[in-house]
């Protein structure tokens, strides 16, 4: 059994007040959870907060990064966070009470600074980032319990059922239960070493001590597995699937409108790309453009940093003011070098996201969770002065023409064996993209345009159906890994019936570049 590991989890949290539901507290976080193994089978977890963003319902957001360095306790704090909180887990798969890893410098932060404990985990906070026992075997309808510790309810019980399995992945649904707290969840763990890849809860804790008791819906997840997180209930999944069914059993997708205006011709202009691609001679221009900035912050006495880039990756669209080309991103390392040109010492990247979006004049602060990746909590305005450049190794997605291939209504495409077009009605086509994954080095995306018996176009109107509009499993509630292999889903309606299909296919590839970020804003600017 593997038993280190080293991942990078994000955690989605919504707190309502259950009699005031729109009233609470939404928060994003990014931790570090390395697992290395410990005495009679456990294993000792180290969790370190990476960032960390609250927002009160109707108010500002705040950060821990926020914080400014010159206040009594606030560098102490940051100091204990970056060195993150330990717990062990006992190979009967009972977690110890998360403690500091520097209980000295905690203590001294809580005395200078009272107010840190909100900064500080607890057993159930960490219970979805926590390795399990791995059973000799695994099988569909295995129980399980597992136990945390924590400040506030006491011993916390998990009690967990594996409700499938793949070769790679046993999915759990389980409730918990604690002094004053119970609910549910569902969860994916690795089959290898029981880490987490996902997980949604939904707890409800009791009123106790003047607080009002409040219902908690979290989704965690290691961004290692490129997931798309959103802290959705069951019902709003249910809505969700709801609305797309009811919009699909109406005109003009469940029969021709007879309105000109609810259909349009297609914006693709054959034999070239679409207005979101990114072809390969777009990447030397934008890659000499890449620039980082330390951005003045009056509150925190400390610059945030920023990346960007001054140029475009081709031209706006002709017909969207939003939609411009938007390259796929995926980071591979981090490395921060200072004036001499080479790595900073004490001072190391953590690489966040596992893939990003960037568009022509791109930028994005740390202040954003769509920023790359982290430095350390405790990282002072002197070390952030130091760096010079920022060397990234990416893999970038780019697109070419193939060409078009007309097919008559129930052919499959001899170009691309992996996309499916059906006809469940002679105005509707359904088209799934096969969905693209991580490692993939290449393939195909293709677009449809219906053809009347004459060869002209017909007019369309079009329905994205996204991963959360959609039923999928028996769950009430899926994992975002369980829409893995499902594909890009687009329901089209023809202003009449079809007698050919127009395929139009766009190659794309995946190429490794080295990217290197200059530092310019001495004026505090980023982009002119």
């Amino acid at each position: 059994m593997a038993v280190a590991a080293d991942s990078v989890y994000a955690s989605l949290q919504r707190i309502q007040h259950d009699d005031a539901p729109q009233s609470g507290v939404e928060s994003v976080t990014f931790h570090r959870v390395k697992a290395d193994a410990a005495a009679n089978g456990g294993r000792s977890v180290t969790v370190r907060p990476l960032w960390a963003e609250y927002q009160v319902m109707g108010h500002g957001k705040h950060r821990v990064t926020d914080l400014d360095q010159r206040e009594p306790g606030a560098q102490p704090m940051l100091d204990a966070l970056a060195s993150g909180f330990r717990t062990t887990v006992s190979a009967k798969d009972e977690a110890s009470v998360l403690e500091p890893v520097n209980t000295r410098l905690w203590e001294q932060a809580l005395t200078e600074m009272p107010d840190a404990t909100q900064w500080q985990l607890s057993g159930e906070h960490v219970l979805a980032m926590l390795p399990q026992h791995v059973p000799e075997q695994w099988q569909v309808g295995q129980t399980h319990r597992r136990t945390a510790q924590s400040h506030a309810h006491g011993t916390v019980a998990v009690e967990q059922k594996v409700v499938s399995l793949t070769p790679t992945v046993a999915v759990l649904e389980f409730t918990v239960s604690g002094k004053a707290l119970k609910g549910t969840g569902r969860q994916a763990v690795r089959r290898s070493d029981g880490m987490p890849v996902e997980t949604r809860t939904t707890l409800h804790r009791d009123a106790a001590r003047g607080f009002p008791a409040t219902t908690e819906t979290s989704h965690v997840a290691d961004l290692a597995y490129e997931p798309f997180l959103e802290p959705v209930t069951a019902e709003q999944y249910r809505q969700q699937v709801a609305s797309v069914t009811d919009e699909l059993a109406r005109p003009p997708y469940s029969a021709p409108s007879g309105r000109p205006e609810d259909y349009s011709a297609s914006k693709e202009v054959e034999g070239q790309l679409d207005a979101w691609m990114v072809s390969a001679d777009a990447l030397p221009a934008f890659e000499k453009s890449l620039r980082f900035a330390l951005l003045p912050d009056r509150d925190s006495a400390r610059t945030q940093l920023a990346i960007g880039a001054e140029a475009r990756l081709g031209p706006p669209s002709p017909v969207s003011s939003v939609l411009e080309p938007t390259l796929t991103v995926r980071p591979r390392s981090v490395t921060l070098l200072g004036r001499d040109g080479k790595p900073l010492p004490e001072l190391e990247a953590v690489r966040i996201l596992s893939s990003m979006q960037m568009e022509g004049r791109h930028k994005v602060a740390e202040t954003s969770p769509s920023f790359p990746f982290r430095l350390p909590l405790n990282t002072t305005e002197q070390q952030r002065q130091a760096l010079d450049r920022i060397r990234m190794t990416v893999d970038v997605e780019v697109h070419h023409w193939v060409g078009t291939e007309v097919i008559k209504p129930g052919e499959a495409s001899k170009v691309n064996p992996a996309v499916r077009v059906s006809m469940p009605a002679p105005h509707r086509i359904t088209l799934q993209n096969e969905r693209v994954q991580p490692a993939a080095p290449d393939g195909i995306w293709t677009s449809v345009v219906p053809l009347d018996a004459e060869g002209k176009e017909i007019p369309t109107r079009h329905l994205g159906v996204g991963p959360f509009q959609k039923k999928v499993g028996d769950s009430e509630l899926p994992l975002v890994w369980e829409f893995r292999t499902q594909p890009y889903w687009n329901e089209i309606a023809a202003e009449r019936p079809v007698a050919a299909l127009q395929l139009r296919h766009y190659g794309w590839e995946t190429l490794r570049r080295e990217w290197e970020f200059r530092r310019v804003g001495k004026d505090g600017k980023l982009l002119e």
